[in-house]
C-alpha cells in the first residue's frame, strides 16, 4: 500500500474553523486527524481531504465519501461511502438512495445501520469514531472555562431537542460555543479575552433572570467558535459538559465523537446517548433532558466528588477502546479488502 493515494471527500467548505462566515464542520476536523494518523507510518503515498472546490488534480486510488455524495468516477479508481452523518428523518432512507451509485465499499458509525445494510445483501464494515488524543487529553485547569455547564456545537438539531437540552442551561453559568447566530465575539469586535468574558457573563446573568426561556436567547449568549485545543481545555475545566445528539443518532445508537472527546479530557459528561455497551454507559450520566437534566445538574454541582468514578471510567474507556489509532488500523485493514 506504500504507493497508494487515498482521499476523503467532503461536500462542506474546507478551513471552516478559520473562516469567519462558516460554521465549524466536525467532519473536516475529524478526517484531518484521520489523514494525519494514516500518514504517520508512511504506508501511503498521500492521504488528503478534498472538496468540490478542491478536487484531486489527478486520479487517485481510492476516494472515501464522508457525506451523502454521489461518487465522481474521474476522481478515483475505487469509491467508498462512509455514512457518518445523522439525517432527517432516517439514515437508512438516505442509504437506499445512495446505494444505487454502486460504491465499491461501505462504512458505518452505527452497528444497527450496518445490520440493515447486510440484511439487504450488501457488504460493509463498522467504523465508529475515535479520539485524537494528541489534542484531546486532560488539560491544565483554566478558570476562564470554569462554567457550571458547557456545550460545543452548531444550531442544526431539531428544535424540540434544543429546547429540551439547551434551554434549561440558561439558568446556570453556561458556556455555549459554536455557531448559534449573532452576536458572537467577532460581531462584537472585541479581542481582549477579559472583556469578552465580562460581556458574556453580563449577558448570561441577564438571560437567567428572563422568563420564559426561548431559543433566541442562545443566539444572544453564544461565544462563537473555539479552537480544538481550547475545546480540550474547556472540557477539562468545565464542571459539567453536555452532549446531546440528533434524533437519527439516538435511533441508531451512535456514540458521538463529542462525548468521547469529553471523556478523553477527563471531563464529566451528561449525555442523551444510550448504548448497548455497558462499559461505555458507566462512563457518563444519562439524561433525558428537561426537568431530569436540571435535577442532575443540581445534584452533581452539589456533589462534585460523585463525578470522579465516571470521569475515571470514561478516560480509561477512551484509552482502551476509542483512540483514533485503533480506527485508522481498522480502516487500513478494510482498504486492504477493497484495493
Amino acid at each position: 500500500m506504500h504507493n497508494l493515494r487515498i482521499g476523503f471527500f467532503t461536500k462542506w467548505p474546507i478551513n471552516s474553523l478559520e473562516s469567519p462566515l462558516s460554521i465549524v464542520y466536525g467532519d473536516e476536523l475529524y478526517f484531518r486527524s484521520i489523514s494525519q494518523f494514516m500518514k504517520k507510518d508512511g504506508l501511503f503515498e498521500s492521504v488528503k481531504l478534498y472538496s468540490p472546490i478542491r478536487p484531486p488534480d489527478k486520479k487517485i486510488d481510492c476516494m472515501i465519501y464522508i457525506n451523502d455524495t454521489k461518487p465522481v468516477l474521474k476522481y478515483a479508481k475505487k469509491h467508498i461511502l462512509y455514512l457518518q452523518n445523522p439525517y432527517r428523518p432516517d439514515s437508512y432512507k438516505v442509504l437506499l438512495k445512495l446505494r444505487k451509485y454502486n460504491f465499491d465499499g461501505y462504512l458505518f458509525i452505527s452497528k444497527n445501520l450496518l445490520q440493515k445494510h447486510l440484511r439487504d445483501g450488501f457488504k460493509g464494515r463498522y467504523l465508529p469514531f475515535g479520539v485524537n488524543t494528541d489534542i484531546f487529553y486532560p488539560h491544565k485547569f483554566n478558570k476562564r472555562y470554569n462554567f457550571e455547564i458547557s456545550f460545543v456545537g452548531n444550531d442544526y438539531k431539531e428544535k424540540r431537542l434544543t429546547k429540551k437540552y439547551l434551554l434549561p442551561l440558561l439558568n446556570y453559568n453556561f458556556g455555549l460555543f459554536g455557531k448559534w447566530g449573532e452576536p458572537n465575539t467577532n460581531f462584537l469586535g472585541i479581542k481582549n479575552k477579559l472583556l469578552i468574558d465580562i460581556k458574556f457573563s453580563h449577558r448570561v446573568n441577564k438571560v437567567r433572570l428572563k422568563q420564559p426561556k426561548t431559543i433566541n436567547m442562545l443566539y444572544y449568549i453564544c461565544r462563537g467558535k473555539i479552537s480544538q485545543d481550547e475545546v480540550a481545555t474547556l472540557y477539562s475545566s468545565s464542571k459539567i459538559n453536555l452532549n446531546y445528539s440528533a434524533q437519527d443518532n439516538i435511533n441508531y445508537h451512535v456514540t458521538t465523537l463529542r462525548l468521547l472527546e469529553i471523556m478523553a479530557c477527563k471531563g464529566f459528561a451528561l449525555s442523551d446517548t444510550i448504548s448497548p455497551d455497558k462499559k461505555f454507559n458507566s462512563s457518563f450520566v444519562y439524561t433525558s433532558g428537561g426537568i431530569d437534566l436540571i435535577d442532575k445538574i443540581n445534584y452533581y454541582l452539589s456533589h462534585p466528588q460523585e463525578k470522579e468514578t465516571y470521569i475515571s471510567k470514561g478516560f480509561d474507556y477512551v484509552q482502551k477502546y476509542a483512540r483514533i489509532e485503533y480506527r485508522v488500523k481498522d480502516l487500513i485493514n478494510y482498504l486492504n479488502t477493497i484495493l
